[in-house]
């Protein structure tokens, strides 16, 4: 039987280097981004510098710690041998796989804690980075593709395009083109705001109204009451905002939303997925690299843990990459450009396990 204070001393070897690592690799990208940017940033007022950063990095927290609890593994095993300690368990008959579970159970909690990080402080971090970019340094970016209110939908025989807030209860102004059978303009209506009344029934305010064919003609009104066929109060909640930094409860919402008004939803689905497959990936490719970090007759010890690592850091982070690429061309589902490679990682793992449970240390 082993003893829990053994466990508890490797699953705090593995805690204290993920600990380093990830401070290691947060001060390489800091250093790296902001030098970088070094000439922008001369002319800037430094307390922007400093709430940019701030907020970059907690958004960093979440998309290198996977990296971090990876090199983290293969260290605290390589440590653990280096020093004999891995030597004398083995030969007390601790088997790799007993090795291997405080190694897990803190990756698994880790990756728990990143989940719920994510969704209280990356998300809204992130927004925050985007908006000072633009606001205080004027770097645009692909800002407009997600943050510019410009919504446009169809709707049986309307299309309608929403300005401002298309999330509010009100969305406003609104231009509605009416199509015929084929597909020629039958009427365009431009309002202030529209307010729902049920079902599928508006109140427009602020009514201009053009109607085109042989009853051609142009009128205003006040107020009107109209109904959109296939209409509801969700219709035009579609929010501005990149999918990866909305909380889930948004995200869901975005998804409902979108595919009712039959707009893109592959990306907001391959947000939904990594949100969870991504911590979950940290938690596997570090039971792989302590798995690498426990192979008989190894060489090397920590430098050789940390070149594995990136290696399989490498590997990962373009297999995530090219499923990306797929997932949005539509070659993939989300779910398989998600998961895939954590599926990919398991069955190495395991592979690597029952060779190890099978042959002597």
């Amino acid at each position: 039987m082993t003893s829990p204070l053994l466990l508890r001393y490797v699953a705090r070897a593995y805690a204290q280097f993920f600990a380093t690592v990830m401070l290691v690799v947060l001060a390489v990208y800091t250093v790296a981004d902001f030098g970088d940017r070094l000439k922008l940033y001369a002319s800037a007022d430094w307390a922007d510098v400093a709430a940019l950063y701030g907020n970059k990095m907690l958004v960093m927290v979440v998309q290198l710690a996977p990296a971090a609890m990876l090199l983290a593994a293969g260290a605290a095993i390589s440590s653990l041998r280096q020093r004999g300690e891995l030597t004398a368990m083995r030969a007390l008959g601790v088997s790799p796989t007993l090795v291997l579970a405080p190694v897990a159970a803190v990756a698994l909690a880790l990756a728990a804690g990143l989940v719920a990080f994510d969704e209280l402080v990356a998300s809204p971090a992130g927004d925050r980075v985007d908006r000072l970019q633009v606001e205080r340094f004027n770097l645009w970016g692909d800002y407009r593709q997600f943050h510019i209110p410009v919504q446009w939908l169809r709707v049986g025989d309307h299309i309608f395009q929403v300005r401002g807030d298309s999330g509010s209860s009100a969305p406003g102004p609104v231009t509605i083109f009416t199509v015929r059978d084929d597909f020629t303009l039958a009427s365009r209506l431009d309002a202030d705001r529209l307010e729902h009344l049920g079902d599928d029934r508006w109140r427009l305010v602020g009514v201009r109204e053009r109607h085109f064919g042989e009853t051609s003609g142009f009128s205003t009104q006040l107020e009107a009451e109209r109904r959109f066929a296939g209409t509801t109060a969700e219709t035009f909640l579609i929010r501005p905002g990149r999918p990866e930094q909305m909380g889930l409860g948004r995200l869901r919402e975005q998804l409902r939303v979108r595919a009712q008004a039959g707009l893109p939803t592959r990306r907001y689905q391959l947000a939904a997925h990594l949100r969870f497959a991504g911590p979950l990936m940290g938690v596997v490719a570090a039971v792989l690299a302590a798995l690498l970090a426990l192979r008989p007759n190894r060489k090397g010890h920590l430098t050789v843990a940390l070149l594995e690592g990136l290696v399989v850091a490498a590997g990962l982070w373009g297999l995530l990459v090219v499923g990306k690429a797929l997932a949005l061309a539509e070659h993939v589902s989300a779910a398989v450009a998600a998961w895939g490679p954590c599926v990919l990682l398991l069955l190495l793992a395991g592979a690597l396990l029952f060779r190890l449970e099978r042959r002597p240390a």
